[in-house]
């Protein structure tokens, strides 16, 4: 029986876990995939038995505990496999990644990104201000300033 078939046995062909367990697989597996080279190049594997198996993978992580749950990998240096993933959302998957830049500031250490929904600043904002040499805590108080756009009414 070929996996395809073995798999749409379990109903779940289509649906939101059964295209998160898809993705994962392609991502680290076929070098076709545009994300490849962040995951299979750079040797992040999907463990085999939830390669070959989405019935195994489903047993393992359990169902999407909420609607838009992601996968995350606790240590990004390892691959997926049970004790390494959760289910996410997708703001928490997202300061997961290895390129995240982190500020410290008032004892507490958060993504950019973090700092700009707690501030309400735009992390470009935050940070061109720091590239221009703001201090951090200027940065990230400094209310942003409104500027009027001008109007340019032609004719009368």
């Amino acid at each position: 029986m070929t996996e395809n078939k073995r798999n749409y046995r379990h109903g779940f062909t289509g649906t939101p876990i059964y295209r998160r367990w898809a993705r994962m697989v392609e991502r680290c597996h076929n070098p076709e995939h545009p994300a490849y080279a962040r995951y299979g190049a750079r040797g992040i594997q999907v463990c085999p038995r939830w390669r070959v198996s989405f019935g195994v993978f489903l047993h393992d992580m359990g169902e999407m505990p909420f609607p838009d749950a992601q996968i995350d990998r606790i240590d990004n240096a390892r691959g997926y496999e049970r004790g390494n993933c959760r289910w996410v959302t997708r703001t928490q998957n997202m300061n997961n990644r290895t390129d995240n830049r982190y500020i410290e500031h008032g004892g507490e250490k958060l993504t950019l990104a973090d700092w700009g929904r707690r501030t309400g600043i735009a992390p470009a904002t935050i940070a061109q201000r720091i590239k221009k040499g703001w201090s951090v805590d200027r940065a990230l108080t400094e209310p942003v300033k409104k500027t009027l756009a001008r109007i340019v009414v032609h004719g009368n």
